[in-house]
């Protein structure tokens, strides 16, 4: 979300930024935070990277969308957060 819709368009950064929000502040918090190993000082960058984006109201939700699943018995399977069904994540209980 912050790579793609929050983070200024540029560099392959904010390729789904259609509102075209930009903070120098924001977008430098995210290149770090993309390439910091620990992740305790990655969470803090992310964190505070929101929070600047919050109270410049970068974004408005207008819906939040539900998942709604159903498997067979017969299927091991586990519904994904991203809502894609990919073959590989499906199995059979013999």
């Amino acid at each position: 979300l912050l790579d793609e819709a929050i983070h200024s368009p540029i560099g392959g950064y904010g390729v789904n930024n259609y509102g075209g929000y930009s903070n120098p502040e924001v977008d430098r918090l995210i290149e770090i935070s993309d390439t910091c190993f620990s992740q305790e000082r990655r969470l803090k960058l992310i964190q505070r990277a929101i929070e600047l984006a919050i109270n410049d109201v970068a974004i408005v939700p207008l819906y939040f969308e539900d998942q709604i699943s159903a498997s067979s018995s017969d299927l091991i399977w586990e519904p994904r957060l991203d809502m894609l069904v990919l073959a590989k994540d499906i199995g059979y209980r013999y």
